[in-house]
């Protein structure tokens, strides 16, 4: 269990064990400066009370802008756990825990949060293998980048603004209200109705690999779905233990993608880019939610419905009553 300690700037790691017997191991980050939205001093548990949301982010799916737009992630990578923290304007806040004997690193990667005279109203990253990928924005204008996790070295920006074409894209700009009975999308041509997302302060980038290339989606969420893993009661995050020792968040990560996913309402751009970033024309093909979902779409009553990744593919599940079965689906990307 991952906690905070109240008006401060310490995490704390509680580990159990079946018999019930636990450890506790606090890591105080007072000495660090946190700022908050306005740029002024903070703690840490306040920047974490503002939006209490944790979402656990699984790097080989392709996760929807309304998972992606949440400010709390956190990356299971094995023998390291990754929380990141966007709460405040100017800085990307990063712990980075290696387990089972549980350290940690902390970093503030800057997100350059204006252009010019303009000052973002809305910022977040996504982390993807050795890179950190920041989008910062307001109703005019917009910058992505993407840097070395490492290194902080920034390998790549893009700026954006209203009343010019965003010269990369490879969709229009989508306007998508998805439910769990249907998907309403729209295509839009004015840039101004994408830009408009980010007036409410929400913004969001997420990124996947297909072979080489990176397919990126960069826009907003109109509605932020909260069924995913707590800071409980806003301070708190329980985590669980596997026979290898290894932590992990205490839900599956796909089934929670897939219904952020089903319950999807964006505003957003997708982009192809090669190894080295650059523009690649060419259709987005479908992914394994894109499929998932039709074939969901028309199951009003489907029953005891499972979602998870196996050998890169998603497996999806439901019980057949009729026939007293259980039977499970594959998609592949």
């Amino acid at each position: 269990m991952l906690t905070i300690t109240k008006k401060s700037s310490i995490l704390n790691i509680y580990t159990f064990e079946h018999t019930g017997k636990f450890e506790r191991k606090s890591f105080d980050f007072n000495d660090e400066k946190f700022l908050d939205k306005k740029d002024k001093p903070t703690t840490l548990y306040n920047l974490i009370s503002k939006d209490p949301k944790v979402v656990k982010i699984q790097e080989t799916n392709s996760n929807p802008i309304s998972l992606a737009s949440n400010t709390i992630k956190l990356y299971d990578r094995g023998s390291k756990f990754v929380l990141t923290l966007d709460e405040g304007l100017s800085f990307t806040y990063i712990f980075e825990f290696e387990v089972p004997k549980l350290s940690v690193k902390f970093k503030a990667i800057g997100n350059l949060s204006n252009i010019r005279d303009e000052s973002f109203t809305t910022n977040n990253s996504y982390l993807f293998k050795d890179k950190i990928f920041q989008i910062g924005a307001n109703k005019k204008i917009m910058r992505v980048t993407v840097k070395d996790f490492e290194t902080q070295e920034e390998l790549k920006r893009w700026d954006f603004s209203v009343d010019k074409e965003i010269p990369f894209k490879n969709t229009t700009i989508i306007e998508e209200h998805a439910s769990k009975s249907s998907t309403k999308v729209k295509e839009l041509e004015d840039n101004k109705y994408f830009f408009k997302i980010f007036r409410k302060g929400n913004s969001g980038i997420a990124v996947v690999q297909k072979d080489k290339d990176y397919h990126i989606v960069v826009g907003g969420s109109e509605e932020i779905n909260p069924t995913s893993g707590p800071f409980m009661g806003g301070r708190s995050m329980m985590v669980g233990q596997n026979n290898a020792g290894t932590m992990t968040t205490s839900f599956n990560a796909t089934s929670s993608a897939f219904d952020y996913y089903k319950k999807d309402k964006s505003v957003r751009i997708e982009s192809l880019f090669n190894e080295n970033f650059e523009h690649i024309k060419g259709e987005i093909s479908q992914n394994a939610f894109d499929k998932l979902r039709a074939h969901t779409l028309p199951l009003k009553y489907a029953k005891a419905e499972s979602v998870f990744r196996m050998n890169g593919s998603i497996i999806y599940g439901r019980y057949f009553g009729k026939d007293n079965v259980y039977k499970y689906f594959q998609f592949s990307e």
